[in-house]
């Protein structure tokens, strides 16, 4: 029966007129009997249980007893049904405070519930936090307070406000700006884009945006206002207001949206051209057709015209597509048209915009922009002091991106590989974003064709809406041989360099008078953490790429010794090995040729550089003192040692791995064969040459009294030359293919370690014991 009074609730007006009381009554019986089924399915928390426990005192008045009790349940006995219930899930007070603040700071309600049920243990659903939230917005008494918007705008972000309110005082609009705000109107005052965004409070009050374009094209908000409704009296108050506030007479065009009453105000106040944002232009247009009578044809026509002559980039164009417009099959189109848009068509059409030098700027997307951004943190559920508050950390983001960008702008330079100097001269003078504009038209001229326009002027829409040179300019001075084509002068001085560092807040004296001064204190070093493979990554990668540009830096033979060296490096890393560079103090710094896989030992103040050559495996050793640098042939695999002045050459026989003989005072230059794969060391005075035949592989010189005998390891193919009275012994490790020269008294001992192939040189006396690691590159500096 109730589905069917439902039926006729829903098809009453399809019944017989004859038949409306019938109607009422069924109407009537069907609303008796919904109230009665709704009544029933009604649940209760209660279900009148019968269990009571009586406690009253005792005879003696001194404890409490029980005096009835009836034990005995109606419903089920659940530890989990019981914490269910609203008594068990009630939260005290300090954790509702606590919840309140989290969901104030925007946090989300999921992770909310989920905090409160870990640290309570109770049972917290959605909709204990949601009544929370509301909790929060009825308990404050000063929400939306006005007063309480002021203070904060004034004395947290130290702004100047200015509140209107009719003679009934109420609350009619609210304006503000700070400093920063101020200083950045006065000098990026060209072009200033208005527009409301709604949605952004709960008293749903729309917030006016003003914003201007600076030097790098970026976008910098210069005022803010809240608005009860865009009243004729409100608007008048609203500019008259930013204008008593801001140096207005250097605006040259506004960008707004077609709202008439907006742009009158604007025009009457200001006295600058009115621009319309296209998308708005577009958006009103569509709208106004849909209340037309026209085919589908017609009103598909009529849009596509429409947005071709808000594009058009020549008054010729634009006159073309106004025709086909105008020919459309449609007299109320044509009136609407007549009417509404082409007495504005300076405000919308692209070509007669750039006329006023709006920036290349068609729309108010800069704004959009903004709005986007700020709509991600306050929403239609702010107060006013949390819309302030989230503006302000908005704006406080972009200020910072901002900021970052004109500090690269001033510390890295754009990269280019092209000599042209107009173009080195354009990169030096211009900001970045508008030497990007110029480049381009440079490029471009030498395939423009010639347009009336001078050396110093054009008409067409770059140049009169960047006041930047255009290629027809550059066309011009070109073919009149102006000597360089671009000049300076020809770029309007906002879009300069110099410009930039004056008027940006970093390098204003204001801002760096506002800003804290930061306190370095020493404090105990503490351990270095330990870094995770990715922490170690980007640490290595900083100092590889340091390496890669001072290898880059390097030209010719240079390169290929850096990169040889740091190829040997990697190949003992991908081995397992480790490897040191170990530089003793003192020292003149040691050429070492490409495939010298041995850098020199120390060398003493005022000695001579060695030289090794290509495909010698060993650097030379020591120089004393006003010594001649030692030559090494071709495939020797080891330097010479030092050589003391006035030296007398020694020779050694093709295929003598090495050479001994002594040489007397007066000696010159010690010569290595081809193929000989070590040089001779220093002899003492007084010693006879010895002589070594082809394909001997030891040779021994003679030994002079009291001399202790070299040793030689396993697998040492030469033998150690003779030891003055008084030297220490030198040793060769396991696979060193060279024994070390004698050592002149008092020095001290130097040491090859193992798969080196080529043993240290002479140490004069007091000489630190330098150290060579297996398979490393190094050079002595």
């Amino acid at each position: 029966m109730l589905s069917k009074e439902k039926h006729y609730l829903k098809t009453g007006m399809s019944m017989n007129h004859s038949n409306t009381m019938r109607f009422n009554m069924y109407a009537n019986t069907a609303e008796k009997l919904v109230h009665e089924a709704q009544a029933k399915e009604r649940q209760a928390l209660t279900n009148e249980c019968p269990f009571f426990i009586n406690i009253g005192l005792s005879k003696d008045v001194q404890s409490l007893v029980v005096t009835k009790a009836h034990f005995i349940h109606n419903h089920e006995i659940n530890r989990n049904l019981l914490r269910h219930y609203a008594s068990q899930r009630k939260l005290d007070k300090g954790t509702k405070y606590q919840a309140i603040d989290f969901l104030k700071a925007g946090a989300n309600k999921k992770k909310v519930r989920q905090k409160l049920a870990s640290e309570t243990g109770k049972i917290v659903t959605m909709r204990d936090i949601h009544n929370l939230n509301q909790l929060s917005k009825t308990e404050d008494p000063s929400r939306n307070d006005l007063q309480r918007v002021v203070d904060i705008l004034r004395d947290e972000f130290g702004c100047s406000v200015s509140v209107r309110h009719d003679k009934k005082d109420n609350f009619l609009g609210l304006f503000f700006q700070d400093e920063s705000m101020k200083e950045n109107f006065d000098r990026f005052p060209e072009i200033l884009f208005l527009d409301a965004t709604f949605k952004v409070n709960e008293v749903r009050i729309p917030a006016y945006i003003f914003l201007v374009e600076d030097s790098l094209g970026q976008s910098e908000v210069v005022g803010v206002a809240l608005l009860i409704n865009e009243t004729k009296e409100n608007l008048t108050w609203l500019i008259n207001k930013f204008a008593d506030e801001n140096p207005t007479k250097k605006i040259r065009v506004v960008m707004a949206d077609k709202d008439v009453n907006e742009r009158n105000r604007i025009a009457e106040i200001l006295g600058v051209p009115i621009l319309i944002c296209l998308f708005h232009a577009l958006k009103a247009f569509k709208r106004e057709l849909s209340t037309l009578s026209l085919t589908k044809t017609v009103k598909e026509d009529a849009k596509t015209l429409f947005e071709k002559m808000c594009y058009a980039w020549s008054q010729e164009e634009f006159e073309k597509f106004e025709k086909q417009f105008e020919a459309l099959e449609s007299p109320d189109l044509v009136a609407y048209y007549k009417t509404n848009w082409k007495p504005i068509s300076k405000e919308w059409v692209r070509c007669f915009k750039a006329e006023s030098g709006d920036f290349l700027n068609s729309t108010n997307n800069r704004l959009e922009s903004f709005n986007s951004k700020l709509k991600t943190v306050v929403n239609i559920h702010c107060s006013l002091e949390e819309f302030v508050r989230g503006f302000f950390t908005v704006l406080s983001a972009l200020r910072t991106e901002r900021d970052v960008n004109v500090v690269k702008e001033f510390q890295k330079t754009k990269f280019s590989i092209a000599k042209d100097p107009n173009i080195v001269a354009i990169r030096d003078h211009l900001t970045s974003y508008s030497a990007d504009f110029v480049c381009n038209e440079l490029a471009a001229f030498p395939k423009t064709s010639e347009r009336k326009s001078t050396i110093d002027s054009c008409d067409c829409p770059f140049y009169n809406s960047m006041r930047l040179p255009c290629r027809h300019i550059l066309k011009s001075r070109s073919s009149k041989g102006c000597t360089p084509i671009f000049d300076p002068d020809l770029c309007e001085f906002r879009w300069s360099r110099a410009y930039l560092h004056q008027s940006q807040r970093l390098f204003l004296e204001s801002h760096l008078k506002r800003t804290q001064t930061i306190e370095i204190s020493s404090s105990t070093s503490r351990p270095m953490a330990v870094m995770n493979q990715v922490e170690r990554f980007r640490s290595a990668n900083g100092v590889c790429q340091n390496l890669s540009k001072l290898a880059s830096e390097a030209g010719g033979s240079a390169f290929v010794e850096r990169m040889r060296l740091l190829q040997k490096l990697e190949d003992l890393w991908r081995d397992g090995k480790e490897a040191r560079l170990i530089f003793p103090p003192d020292r003149v710094e040691s050429e070492v040729h490409p495939r010298n896989e041995t850098s020199t030992g120390p060398n003493p103040p005022d000695r001579v550089e060695s030289e090794v050559h290509p495909r010698n495996k060993t650097s030379t050793g020591l120089h004393p003192p006003d010594r001649v640098e030692s030559e090494v042939h071709p495939r020797n695999e080891t330097s010479t040692g030092p050589n003391p002045p006035d030296r007398v050459e020694s020779e050694v026989h093709p295929r003598n791995k090495t050479s001994t003989g002594p040489n007397p005072p007066d000696r010159v230059e010690s010569e290595v064969h081809p193929r000989n794969e070590t040089s001779t060391g220093l002899h003492p005075p007084d010693r006879v040459e010895s002589e070594v035949h082809p394909r001997n592989e030891t040779s021994t010189g003679a030994n002079p009294p009291d001399c202790v005998e070299s040793e030689v390891h396993p697998r040492n193919e030469t033998s150690t030359g003779p030891n003055p009275p008084d030297c220490v012994e030198s040793e060769v490790h396991p696979r060193n293919e060279t024994s070390t020269g004698p050592n002149p008294p008092d020095r001290v001992e130097s040491e090859v370690h193992p798969r080196n192939k080529t043993s240290t040189g002479l140490h004069p006396p007091d000489c630190v014991e330098s150290e060579v690691h297996p398979r490393i590159i190094s050079k002595d500096y």
